[in-house]
Order: structure tokens, then C-alpha cells, then sequence
């Protein structure tokens, strides 16, 4: 399955939410390769072998490797961040789960893999509300709004939705398009906003207005803030899940499958823990 929509909508983090809710089905473990850092579509089956910790073989090409690793493990692999190498991860999974019965994959892309049996979803924006006239209490309960009413009540807790700003507030939903990363960063920085300059003027210029006006950029451009580095996402696939336990991702997949709950783009912080 591809989850598809435009950037920042929340792609990732409805991958994550899957994963955490199927872990238990899959006793190889789910593994999330983040492949926004990428520039090279030939260097997706490094990504994958890198997280997987499975050593390339000397003349004998990296995808058949892995797919004799994996076999017939029943195992879930997310993708994540494939517009601008649709073609390189489109050919990968189809050569994986053709080889591997037991493998299943979840992107996550702006645009579909093209591949046979693939099964798109696209993840909609958060709702807006409806036209004027606006008040407190026909938009409370609009996604958007209460999306940007938490994260700026987090950063300035005196914040409230009232007669004197729930116009501006729907009006920067508006104008982003309902984008939850979007909003969550002009939740931040609006408590902070002078009360004489316009309520829609400081986001010119602001990341949230840079994240939503590049939402439509062509999906051959990497699009989404830089990554430290491949991301690994292990989920626990015991009764232990609850726990929350971390685990290094050098684990090989050649041991015996350890169990895992948390995801963390700070793995290399606890590699000591195994």
C-alpha cells in the first residue's frame, strides 16, 4: 500500500500509527527506512540493507541478498519519502515481494509506486471550516482549528479561542491549506506575533508559508526538512509491546528477530542497549 498526498499532510506519521497498531502481526518485526536524504535512486537497496544490518555479498547484486535474507520471514518494511525515486523504490518492491511471500510494504509518497497490486491511499489535509460568518463556536471543533489551538496554547498558555481572533485563526488554516505540519508551525510562532501587525502578514517569509508554498513542488524534488540519517523504526512484536523498550538497529536479521516497540530518529543515543 502507498499512502499518497502532498507534502507535510501527515503521511509519516500515519505510517507510524499503522505500524504501531499491526506490529503484533508481523513476528520479523516492522522496519521504517526514511529515504528523504537520498538523491540517488541506486542507493535505495543500500538504505534498506543498512537498517536491516544485511552485509552486501562481493559480485551478486544487493536486492538479491536481501531478498534471500528476508525470505520468508513475515515482516513489514516502510518506505518512507519516495516521490523523488518513485521508479528505484516501484522496481525494488516489486522484486522483493515477488521473492519474499511474507513481506509486506507500506510507502509513503506523493505520488503511487506503479506497481502491480499496489493500493493507494491518499491522506486528505485536515477540514476547515466552513465560509463566514466565523465564530468561536462553529469552528471549535474543526480539525484544523483545534490542531492549531493545542500547539499554540502549548507554547503560550494564556492562548484562547475567542470573538477577537477566530477569524484570523480559520484564515491561517485557510491560507495552509489545512497541512498539519504547516499549522503546527504557525501555532508556534503566532502567540509571538505583535497584536498590531496583520494576522495573516507574518507568514510571508515564516517556515510554516515556505513548507505550504513548496507543498505542490514536482515530486522529482526532495521535498521536507533535512534528515540526520537513515531513520530506523523497530517495533516490538511481543506481549512485551506495551513497554516500550528501544533497541539498536544493528541487530542482523541472520539472529534470531528481537522485539521492538519505540520508534526514534536518535537511535545511535541507546546502541548500547540490545
Amino acid at each position: 500500500m502507498t499512502l499518497t498526498g502532498v507534502g507535510a499532510v501527515g503521511k509519516t506519521r500515519l505510517a507510524l500509527q499503522v505500524a504501531a497498531e499491526v506490529v503484533g502481526e508481523y513476528h520479523g518485526g516492522v522496519w521504517f527506512i526514511d529515504l528523504a536524504p537520498l538523491r540517488d535512486g541506486a542507493f535505495v537497496p543500500t538504505a534498506i540493507a543498512s537498517v536491516l544490518a544485511v552485509s552486501e555479498e562481493p559480485s551478486r547484486p544487493l536486492v538479491d541478498t536481501l531478498a534471500d535474507v528476508l525470505g520468508d520471514r513475515s515482516l513489514l518494511l516502510i518506505l518512507d519519502s519516495c516521490e523523488h525515486l518513485v521508479a528505484a523504490c516501484g522496481d525494488l518492491a516489486d522484486r522483493l515481494l515477488r521473492a519474499c511471500p511474507g513481506l509486506r510494504i507500506l510507502a509513503s509518497s506523493r505520488e503511487a509506486l506503479h506497481i502491480g497490486g499496489e493500493t493507494t491511499w491518499r491522506v486528505p489535509s485536515l477540514p476547515l471550516p466552513a465560509q463566514s460568518p466565523i465564530s468561536p463556536e462553529q469552528i471549535q471543533d474543526c480539525g484544523a482549528v483545534q490542531l492549531f489551538v493545542e500547539r499554540a496554547v502549548a507554547v503560550q498558555p494564556g492562548f484562547h479561542l475567542g470573538e477577537h481572533n477566530a477569524a484570523a485563526v480559520v484564515d491561517i488554516c485557510r491560507r495552509l491549506d489545512g497541512i498539519p505540519l504547516a499549522i503546527e508551525l504557525a501555532a508556534a510562532a503566532r502567540p509571538s506575533c505583535p497584536p498590531s501587525r496583520s494576522p495573516l502578514g507574518w507568514l510571508t517569509g515564516s517556515p510554516c508559508w515556505r513548507l505550504a508554498a513548496a507543498r505542490d513542488r514536482p515530486a522529482s524534488r526532495p521535498c521536507g526538512p533535512p534528515s540526520s540519517g537513515v531513520m530506523t523504526c523497530l517495533l516490538q512484536t511481543s506481549g512485551a509491546c506495551s513497554s516500550g523498550w528501544l533497541y539498536s538497529p544493528a541487530a542482523r536479521l541472520s539472529k534470531q528477530p528481537k522485539r521492538y516497540a519505540r520508534a526514534t530518529r536518535s537511535t545511535s543515543r541507546r546502541s548500547s542497549i540490545c
